[in-house]
């Protein structure tokens, strides 16, 4: 089993995908299970208007990050996408997850939270073909 782990971006990351899913198509490496991480807001679940760092618009960053999911999507590997919202270095592995379509409050998560989410989908297979949002408790 091989996985693979992106937390590319934040812009311009549906060009980056492009070219990493080009170079994926190309080589056929055996990955079992890809894991993105993107951002709280792509399926219009916050409950507040979010604040994106370093992104001066709101509504492009929201469809490069769209598209950049529809091309995992249609990749048909095996798939996870972490819905974040805003990173923090602080210290804190607990977090309440929020399955797609389900509203969710916009608040911070840890790095440390984001990095056993992606563990334990890696570890234990878990989330195929899902998005998940993520704060910490």
């Amino acid at each position: 089993m091989t996985g693979f782990f992106s937390a590319v971006g934040p812009l311009d990351v549906d060009l980056d995908f492009g070219e990493l899913f080009d170079a994926i198509d190309e080589v056929q490496p055996p990955l079992s299970h890809f894991v993105m991480l993107s951002y709280a807001g792509v399926d219009d679940e916050l409950e507040t208007v979010p604040v994106y760092e370093g992104v001066k618009d709101s509504k492009e960053f929201i469809k490069q990050q769209r598209y950049a999911i529809k091309i995992v999507d249609e990749a048909e590997i095996p798939y996870s996408i972490i819905r974040m919202t805003k990173l923090t270095d602080q210290a804190g592995l607990n977090y309440q997850l929020f399955n797609e379509g389900t509203a969710m409050p916009y608040g911070e998560v840890s790095s440390g939270a984001v990095a056993k989410l992606a563990f334990e989908m890696f570890n234990n297979n878990d989330f195929i073909n899902r998005s998940v949002g993520i704060i910490s408790k």
